[in-house]
């Protein structure tokens, strides 16, 4: 991704020399076809040479039995300021543009007009400075200071009660290499758009 959608000039000048070192390896492991695709073209190295094997899920990830009727589930509502029955929609990840949040929080202002008290939990840092600061434009700009709750960094646990609970998981990017919410979310039992 640094090579084909770089965050700054620093990271790419930088990705660039340590790939420069994929030339001499004898094998190549890439963790999806779309990898390899682009391994391939960017680095001109033999299909021959490189390895698909995809990311596996966490045994972490998984349905909660009867979780509604925990004390956890209480104490998860309480935490982020949830009322029943509010929808709550996740998205998991950096505020990098090719992460296509603003797609998110346009979705969840939509939702808004029929879903007076929906609630967004991004899950994750910034990433990149600019990042943070268009998320916050936007947050204002599509009237969501009330539904959207920012979050860094979360255990597995906590991420995994949330998937738990959460009407969806959105995840629009642009690019990635193999997006791993979308796989966790599922094997969670939650829907992913």
């Amino acid at each position: 991704i640094e090579l084909t959608n770089p965050q700054d000039i620093r990271a790419m000048l930088l990705n660039r020399y340590l790939l420069s070192g994929i030339k001499h390896a004898d094998r190549v492991i890439a963790v999806s076809e779309y990898t390899k695709q682009t391994i391939v073209e960017r680095l001109d190295i033999s299909s021959s040479r490189i390895t698909v094997i995809p990311n596996g899920v966490s045994g972490s990830y998984k349905p909660i039995q009867n979780f509604t009727q925990t004390i956890a589930y209480q104490e998860l509502l309480q935490d982020f300021a949830i009322t029943n029955p509010s929808p709550v929609i996740l998205y998991i990840g950096s505020e990098h543009p090719r992460k296509n949040l603003e797609t998110v929080l346009r979705t969840v202002a939509i939702l808004k007009k029929q879903y007076p008290n929906i609630v967004l939990l991004k899950i994750g840092d910034p990433g990149i400075r600019s990042g943070r600061v268009r998320t916050l434009e936007l947050i204002d700009e599509f009237h969501l200071r009330k539904n959207v709750t920012l979050l860094g960094n979360i255990s597995i646990e906590r991420i995994n009660e949330l998937y738990n609970i959460a009407n969806a998981l959105l995840f629009p990017s642009h690019l990635e290499g193999f997006g791993m919410p979308p796989l966790e979310a599922m094997a969670a039992g939650c829907p992913v758009a």
